[in-house]
């Protein structure tokens, strides 16, 4: 019977960011830093974070030391490859 059997809907959580896609930075051709990556693009810190953050390690870019000011933590300085 049609009246007695239940379907299943998948419902739609609306929990979560929507899901964008990468973007493209232009990475210069000195060393930089992520403050100095998010400028030079005039992006947010969090985009050029992430972008360091996915591409660290690749063929993209690698980290070459840090700079330390008086005060404060150090800052990492990132080098294209």
């Amino acid at each position: 019977d049609a009246k007695t059997e239940t379907e299943i809907v998948p419902v739609k959580s609306g929990r979560g960011r929507p899901k964008r896609d990468p973007i493209e930075l232009t990475i210069p051709d000195i060393e930089f830093s992520v403050g100095e990556l998010a400028e030079k693009n005039n992006v947010q810190y969090v985009i050029a974070y992430q972008f360091i953050k996915a591409n660290e390690g690749t063929k993209i870019v690698h980290k070459r030391s840090e700079r330390r000011n008086a005060k404060g933590r150090e800052t990492a300085i990132y080098s294209k490859m």
